[in-house]
């Protein structure tokens, strides 16, 4: 029997990190504790929403359990590259675009 993995609502998974900024998703609430929550978690249309907009361009929310990337102390890691990494911040949405259409991200 696996254990259950508990989230820590850091709330690093629903950023978009592109051109140097850390973009929170329109739907986060940071609480005064540090904890994050979304308020629409617990809609079926979650999955798919509109979450931010960045020069042009949609990004849709997706479930964590299949994001292509990890994030620094998150339970749910699963080898994939780390995406809070600083040096990650560097990229330009070009070169993200880029390692996405390669397969990397």
């Amino acid at each position: 029997m696996q254990k259950k993995i508990i989230c820590k609502r850091c709330g690093d998974c629903c950023h978009l990190y592109i051109d140097g900024q850390k973009i929170p998703c329109r739907f986060l609430i940071k609480l005064k504790s540090g904890k994050t929550l979304c308020r629409i978690y617990k809609k079926k249309q979650r999955v798919g929403s509109v979450i931010a907009f960045y020069k042009g361009k949609k990004y849709f929310c997706s479930s964590r359990e299949n994001s292509t990337y990890d994030y620094k102390g998150c339970p749910y890691n699963n080898g994939k590259p780390i995406i809070n990494d600083p040096n990650y911040l560097n990229y330009s949405l070009e070169e993200l675009e880029e390692l996405e259409d390669e397969g990397i991200l």
